[in-house]
């Protein structure tokens, strides 16, 4: 008897502990998600300035943007809401040029990291501004993620395509 109630004393244990963890996973994940949606993915500006600064500091767009994959994933976070933090992370990775083209104190490495710099910069200027424009990119990601969703072979069909086939075929015609 004492054996039993023993064992069920460890199985009401366990099943409390469970139904604990997943009440404060929730509560947690609530109020992670609030506290991205509330300060720093507020507005655009915010979330371009935060992907700039993270970018400049830790010297790799991969890896700021490698951060909000799983942020994505687990819905804490949207593509509307990442799209201009990824975009401050294009222009946050020029920093490392433009330190790099200084230390070396050479013009024309300084003209390639200016060039870079302000590439990204036009190309922000170009497209988060206007929100048709920058639907594009956020409806092809969107689209490219249902097609992946329906079959693994479209990111590697994809892959082929944009890194192989294409410039292949674009070397091929310039000779």
């Amino acid at each position: 008897a004492q054996i039993l109630i023993l064992i069920l004393a460890l199985v009401f244990l366990f099943i409390g502990l469970r139904f604990m963890v997943k009440v404060i996973r929730q509560l947690v994940i609530g109020r992670v998600e609030q506290f991205f949606s509330d300060y720093i993915f507020r507005n655009g500006v915010l979330a371009l300035l935060l992907g700039i600064i993270l970018t400049a500091i830790v010297q790799s767009s991969s890896i700021t943007t490698s951060i909000m994959i799983p942020l994505a994933g687990a819905g804490i976070v949207n593509i509307y809401q990442v799209f201009p933090y990824t975009v401050g992370a294009n222009i946050g990775t020029t920093v490392t040029t433009l330190l790099a083209a200084m230390a070396t104190c050479s013009p024309a490495a300084l003209v390639v990291a200016l060039s870079h710099f302000t590439f990204n910069v036009l190309g922000m200027l170009l497209i988060l501004p206007f929100k048709p424009i920058r639907m594009i990119p956020i409806k092809l990601a969107l689209a490219a993620s249902n097609l992946t969703m329906k079959s693994k072979i479209y990111p590697i069909l994809f892959i082929a395509l944009i890194f192989f086939i294409i410039p292949i075929f674009l070397l091929l015609i310039m000779k």
